[in-house]
């Protein structure tokens, strides 16, 4: 299977980590939204959980977070679902 970011996902995620690195003391992170052909994953946009539970070593993401994800992708757009997470670790 073939994973895909469009550049602007990688860019987000860039500018979290050169900011987490300034001023981040735990993990933060979400999920990856995206689209699947068969073969490939293309992922189009990122979540950010700000409530998640975190710690300098793990990150929990609510359910809550997860059920507001779904019902937004719900309605933007049905061939849209979380392909997936994304985390950072604090400097150090």
């Amino acid at each position: 299977m073939q994973v895909n970011l469009r550049t602007g996902v990688l860019f987000e995620i860039e500018r979290k980590l050169n900011f987490a690195k300034k001023t981040f003391k735990q993990e933060e992170g979400g999920y990856l939204v995206g689209r699947f052909d068969g073969s490939t994953v293309e992922v189009i946009d990122l979540s950010y959980d700000p409530k998640a539970e975190r710690s300098a070593g793990s990150i929990r993401f609510r359910e809550e977070h997860l059920d507001e994800v779904t019902e937004q992708l719900r309605r933007r757009d049905s061939s849209l679902y979380i392909a997936g997470t994304w985390h950072i670790h604090p400097p150090g």
